[in-house]
């Protein structure tokens, strides 16, 4: 209970009441199976489509283990294939940086001997060549670069093409 005095010098007595505790809502049974149902759901299409997934992808354009490596006067070179497509497949060419700086590519394929015009330089040590290669057929290539130094180098190697 709560006297107070009021201006007139009455007096006001107001009867203090109990907080009351809020009634608790409670979810229908329908309700809450219709969200378990909703998570479920989420929870397989998450995992088919991989989502969360960090797949480890090969560093640079050369990785080692997808590429065919062969060397010559104590340097490498690193070739890898894509997929073909209307007959021809893009090959990237990486060479080691102990190299240094390429000036010259060209690439001769055999059978064939059909000297290959289409490398493109895309940095020092890397090229992209386009070469007509059937899908399930091995292609043997020399590969000549003359760097920057003035120095001559001839690589050969055999290439089959991913499927």
């Amino acid at each position: 209970m709560i006297i107070r005095h009021t201006p007139d010098g009455a007096i006001l007595a107001v009867r203090r009441r109990e907080p009351v505790p809020a009634a608790r809502t409670r979810l229908s049974p329908f309700l809450l199976v219709l969200i378990a149902l909703l998570v479920a759901v989420g929870s397989v299409a998450a995992l088919r489509t991989g989502v969360g997934r960090d797949v480890p992808r090969p560093a640079g354009d050369c990785p080692v283990r997808t590429s065919v490596v062969t060397s010559a006067k104590g340097h490498t070179l690193r070739l890898r294939a894509e997929p073909p497509r209307g007959g021809t497949t893009l090959v990237h060419l990486c060479v080691d940086p102990s190299t240094g700086p390429i000036r010259y590519w060209t690439i001769t394929a055999f059978p064939g001997a059909a000297k290959i015009s289409a490398v493109q330089p895309v940095g020092e040590r890397l090229a992209l060549a386009v070469l007509p290669v059937p899908p399930e057929r091995s292609i043997e290539l020399t590969v000549d670069l003359i760097t920057t130094a003035g120095a001559w180098l001839r690589f050969n190697c055999g290439l089959v093409p991913p499927s």
